[in-house]
């Protein structure tokens, strides 16, 4: 082979790059002839409209790998960064060449940095990543739309459009304009884009002898550090519309990565970064991006996310009604199938004089605690009954045992005064001050045990326990149980309170070693119920709520 068609974009740009490409070529092999074919791509035809309307990957690489795939070019040169993750199978990058400089910049009038834009300056960037990024960092700021080349980017500044703009510092330093940045972004507040600042010369994967000829300008370290961050950002399922960036470089013989998710508005931005020998780097990505998942980044990736964690897992779910209703919709949005197979049921109590009492006195008390969402849901449907405020409580000190009983309490105007960090006795009653001499009102369910109550009058309070609930068990027959738990695919069971271990275990003749899927926990009481049981929980929440389970599933997933 003596002569090579390259394909690439049509701007300035574009060219630059190819011609980086070519005198690398030229360099290993000086008698070879080269053309240039300019491809104008949909992304080039359709500079106004912005780019989250414009359909799906490859905008800026489709109709050039349509020329190569055709044999009207020999190579293709692409930004990495506009190559899509998944690339047609009959063609293959080559080469990655060394990097340029992957981070974004900042070009502004009078040359300030990020931190000396004044208020409400117009800030342009198209990119779901840098403004989510950047409103994350300065909510201040108006950032407008902004499309073209480098050049045009630059003069739509120059004439007074913006006041600042960010794009990528690789362009720019490829351009000669160096000059004209005013700040090189940190990553520590814009990650780039996967591949950003690598350039991918594409080819027809059984082209061979091409092959050998282009893999001569191939950079390892770059190659190991692009393919980690497109790793990342393919298993999260996103493109160019979704807010997602990485970036790792090798240094040392190790490889650094980190990673971001955010949503549209900068409000919740979930990052994370780890670090591998080079030799044990493969799948880091991945894992990372598996992390993020776990920490919540499936929630901001509804509706783009393509790889679901737990895939047609069957997760038999034994909570009451309530409680399974939202497991099994945060289950579901992961691609698990729960089973529903509630052990109990909670129903208003048969007699409602106590409670009555406990509400309508609820001045005299010093303290008010919750010992569970049911108990606060049912003492406010209570309240309401009574034609009374459920923001009364606030007449005493409300406790409540964890996050999201807190919240159902809040959501209805009551001040939470303290939820411990972990649902123990321990930390509940240590949590409460010095209660010697207080009267606490403990609202709970009709079959809760004594330890909280034993554990405030060791400590000289004077505890009137109030049921504000009654549970009944709910049982399932004898053949309905065993089908399941003998099928293969159950991968989890999950227990949500220690009266459900209890239900469980006598629906199944006390037989727990029956269930040789992953028993999920939502905290120490009830991992103490199953093992008194004989059985230890293979995972237990740290945050003993709906999306703390979530979280531990999907963490022991990645651990696993």
């Amino acid at each position: 082979m003596d002569r090579i068609v390259v394909g690439t974009r049509g701007s300035r740009l574009s060219g630059i790059q190819t011609e980086l490409v070519i005198s690398k070529l030229k360099a290993n092999f000086p008698d070879m002839e080269f053309e240039v074919s300019v491809i104008k791509t949909e992304g080039d035809r359709k500079p106004d409209v912005p780019l989250v309307d414009l359909a799906g990957d490859g905008i800026f690489t489709k109709d050039i790998e349509d020329a190569l795939l055709d044999r009207k070019i020999d190579i293709a040169v692409h930004s990495l960064k506009d190559l899509p993750t998944k690339i047609h199978p009959d063609l293959a990058i080559s080469a990655i060449t060394e990097r340029e400089d992957p981070r974004d910049v900042l070009i502004s009038k009078g040359n300030l940095a990020l931190d000396d834009l004044p208020k409400g300056a117009r800030l342009g960037t198209e990119s779901p990543r840098r403004i989510a990024q950047l409103k994350a960092y300065r909510d201040d700021l108006e950032i407008l739309g902004l499309r073209g080349n480098v050049d045009t980017r630059i003069r739509k500044l120059d004439s007074g459009d913006y006041d600042a703009i960010v794009i990528a510092a690789a362009g720019v330093v490829r351009l000669g304009m160096k000059d004209r940045i005013a700040q090189y972004l940190p990553t520590s507040i814009v990650i780039p884009a996967p591949g950003q600042g690598a350039l991918a010369v594409e080819t027809r994967r059984n082209d061979s002898e091409l092959n050998d000829i282009i893999r001569s300008m191939d950079d390892r370290d770059t190659r190991i550090a692009v393919q980690e961050e497109r790793e990342f950002l393919s298993r999260l399922g996103g493109g160019c519309v979704v807010p997602i960036a990485s970036y790792a470089v090798v240094r040392s013989g190790e490889l650094f990565i980190e990673g971001m998710v955010g949503d549209d508005s900068g409000k919740r931005i979930i990052r994370g970064d780890a670090e591998k020998r080079i030799d044990l780097s493969r799948d880091i990505g991945a894992d990372l991006a598996e992390r993020l998942l776990a920490e919540g980044a499936y929630r901001l990736l509804k509706g783009e996310i393509s790889y679901l964690p737990l895939l047609d897992k069957r997760v038999i779910v034994t909570s009451e009604e309530h409680l399974a209703e939202k497991l099994s919709a945060e289950l579901m949005e992961l691609g698990a199938q729960p089973v529903l197979l509630p052990s109990i049921g909670v129903r208003p109590l048969a007699d409602f004089s106590a409670l009555d009492a406990a509400i309508r006195g609820i001045g005299r008390y010093d303290w008010v605690v919750f010992t569970s969402g049911n108990g606060g849901r049912f003492v406010a449907e209570r309240f309401r009954a009574l034609g009374m405020d459920v923001s009364e409580l606030n007449r005493a000190k409300v406790a409540a045992v964890g996050p999201a009983t807190a919240k159902s309490l809040r959501d209805a105007n009551v001040r939470i005064d303290f939820v411990p960090k972990k649902y123990l006795t321990s930390e509940i009653a240590d949590g409460l001050g010095d209660v010697s001499g207080k009267r606490i009102l403990l609202l709970r369910a009709d079959i809760a045990d004594r330890r909280l109550v034993d554990a405030l009058e060791s400590r000289g309070a004077k505890v009137e326990q109030v049921d504000a609930y009654r549970t009944v068990p709910i049982r399932h027959s004898r053949e309905e149980i065993n089908g399941l738990l003998d099928r293969n695919g159950i991968s989890h069971v999950i227990f949500t309170s220690a009266s459900e271990v209890q239900s469980f275990a006598d629906m199944i003749g006390g037989d727990m070693s029956r269930l040789r899927a992953s028993i999920v926990s939502i905290g120490p009481v009830t991992s103490d119920a199953l093992y008194r049981l004989g059985m230890t929980a293979d995972i237990t929440a740290e945050e003993h709520t709906v999306e703390g389970i979530i979280k531990a599933i999907l963490k022991n997933r990645i651990s696993a």
